[in-house]
C-alpha cells in the first residue's frame, strides 16, 4: 500500500509520493494524495482577567492598572480581528462554527464500524491523529452534513483533501480559496467520495484532476490475522541493501515512488522467492504518524507476483509495528483489488475513504 502522493505536494513530516499508481498493481497505492503530520494552532486574545491580578497588589494605583489593562485587551482584540479580516474563515470558537454540522455522540463514546474488531484504544488514536490533521475536535470528524475547513498544517498545497469516517465528509481545502470552494462542497455526501468523476463535475473548473478514491483499513493485535510468517519473509538489514537496490530497478518507477522503502530510514521486511535465487519478491515497510499510527507500504517485483509474497511482508513489517505499540494503517486505491485482499487477508478492518482533488 502506499505511502501517499498529491497531498504529498504539502506534506510536513511524510514522504513525497506525487503520482497515482495503476489501480491493478500490486503495489499499494495511497489515494495519491497523502496526509501529513499537522500542528494544530489557536488565536491567542489578551484576556480582560488580567486586570484582576494586577489590582490584586493594592487599591491606590487601581483605578490606573484597570485602565491599562483594558487598554491592552482591546488593542489585542483589534489586532486579532485586523489579522483575521482579511482571511474568509477563522477558528474563533470551533465548537460554535461547526455545532450545525457536528453528529453528536454520547460523552466518552469512540467511532466504531459496524461490526469492526477495532478496539477502543484504536480507535481513539485514529481519531487523535486525524482531528490533528484536520485542526478540528474529534467530533467534527463526523459531520451530519459537508464540513468545510481551510488547510491546517499544509497551507501549500493546491487542492482538496476529503475524507469519510462513516458519517458525511470532512474536507479541506486551500484557506484563500474557502469562500470560492465551500458553496460546491457543502452539497458533497460519503457517496461523493466514492465517484470522483461526479466530485470533480460537482466542482466544474477549478479542478484539474482526482486522486483516489482510496480505503484506509486499520489493525491492532486483535484484529491481525497471521500466522506464523513463512520461512521466506524477515526483517531486512544492512547485508540486504544489495537485494533492494535489485528490486527497485525491477519495478517501474511509479511503483517504487508509491511503494517502496528505503533501508535505513524506515523500518523493512521482505519476502523472498526461492526459486530465484533468493530474489528479493517484496519489500514493505512502514513510516510513523503522529504518535502512533504505522502507515504501511509494500511494492512486489513484477516477475513473482501473485504468490503470497506481498502478504508475506505486509505481514512481517506489520507485527514488528504491533510490537512497537504502534496502530497498523494501510492505504490503497479503492480500485487495487489485489492489494485490498492482502488488507482483508490480514485483518484490517475498514476506517475511511478518502479523495484528493488537484486545483487549477
Amino acid at each position: 500500500m502506499n505511502r501517499g502522493s498529491a497531498m504529498a505536494d504539502a506534506r510536513v513530516s511524510v514522504r513525497k509520493r506525487s503520482v497515482p499508481l495503476r489501480p491493478n498493481s500490486v503495489s499499494a497505492t495511497g489515494n495519491g494524495d497523502s496526509a501529513p503530520t499537522s500542528v494544530v494552532s489557536s488565536i491567542a486574545v489578551t484576556p480582560a482577567s488580567a486586570s484582576t491580578e494586577a489590582l490584586s497588589g493594592g487599591r491606590r494605583r487601581s483605578a490606573s492598572l484597570l485602565a491599562d489593562a483594558t487598554a491592552r485587551t482591546m488593542a489585542a482584540t483589534a489586532s486579532t480581528t485586523a489579522a483575521t479580516a482579511s482571511k474568509p474563515f477563522a477558528f474563533e470558537n470551533p465548537n460554535r462554527l461547526m455545532h450545525k454540522y457536528i453528529a453528536r455522540t454520547p460523552r466518552g463514546s469512540s467511532w466504531r464500524v459496524p461490526n469492526s474488531r477495532l478496539t477502543p484504544a484504536t480507535a481513539n488514536a485514529v481519531d487523535a491523529y486525524w482531528a490533528a490533521w484536520f485542526a478540528c475536535p474529534v467530533e467534527a470528524l463526523r459531520p451530519a452534513r459537508a464540513l468545510v475547513l481551510p488547510h491546517a498544517g499544509h497551507e501549500g498545497y493546491n487542492g482538496i483533501y476529503a475524507m469519510t469516517f462513516g458519517a458525511e465528509p470532512i474536507i479541506s481545502v486551500p484557506r484563500g480559496r474557502l469562500s470560492e470552494l465551500t458553496p460546491r462542497l457543502r452539497v458533497w455526501t460519503a457517496a461523493t467520495l466514492r465517484d470522483s468523476a461526479q466530485a470533480l463535475e460537482s466542482l466544474g473548473e477549478p479542478a484539474r484532476e482526482a486522486v483516489g478514491p482510496a480505503w484506509l483499513g486499520y489493525g491492532d493485535a486483535g484484529t491481525f490475522r497471521a500466522e506464523a510468517l513463512p520461512r521466506t519473509a524477515r526483517l531486512l538489514g544492512d547485508a540486504d541493501a544489495s537485494s533492494i537496490d535489485a528490486l527497485r530497478d525491477a519495478c517501474p518507477p511509479v511503483e517504487w515512488e508509491h511503494g517502496g522503502s528505503r533501508l535505513g530510514r524506515d523500518p523493512v521486511a521482505g519476502s523472498f522467492a526461492e526459486e530465484a535465487a533468493g530474489a528479493l519478491a517484496a519489500l514493505a515497510g512502514y513510516e510513523v504518524w503522529g504518535e502512533r499510527l504505522a502507515h504501511i507500504a509494500v511494492v512486489a517485483h513484477p516477475a513473482y507476483r501473485g504468490r503470497g509474497h506481498a502478504r508475506a511482508a505486509v505481514a512481517a513489517i506489520a507485527r514488528h509495528a504491533l510490537e512497537q505499540g504502534l496502530v497498523l494503517q494501510y492505504r490503497t486505491l479503492a480500485s487495487n483489488t489485489a492489494s485490498r485482499r492482502i488488507a482483508d487477508s490480514l485483518g484490517f478492518e475498514p476506517g475511511a475513504t478518502s479523495l484528493a482533488i488537484r486545483l487549477r
